[in-house]
């Protein structure tokens, strides 16, 4: 079934950037945030805010998931943070969207 996740940056600071992500996945919406820091270039679930929830992260020099974040979908919070990853520019500059389709 195809589907597709939206990604918007909400808020940005020297290191810090917030996206907004909604999706329709299986068939249901979903909505929620992730907080990119650029400086470690990872990617981990977050308040509208920026405050990390949990300690499930996604690190580019790593390339795999780690930790645990109660009530977060570790597949899709996986597509979430790479389609942000695969977007930064060259120059380190965080993209301003990067949504996906799917299927």
């Amino acid at each position: 079934m195809a589907y597709s996740i939206g990604i918007w940056m909400t808020r940005h600071s020297t290191n810090i950037v917030v996206y907004r992500w909604e999706s329709d996945r299986g068939g249901q919406s979903r909505a929620g945030f992730v907080v990119l820091d650029l400086r470690e270039q990872s990617v981990c679930p977050s308040t509208p805010e920026g405050q990390p929830l949990g300690d499930m992260t996604l690190t580019a020099r790593v390339g795999r998931c780690e930790g645990l974040t109660p009530d977060v979908d570790t597949g899709l919070f996986i597509q979430i943070a790479s389609s942000i990853l695969r977007r930064i520019d060259t120059d380190g500059a965080p993209p301003r969207t990067a949504h996906r389709v799917y299927g």
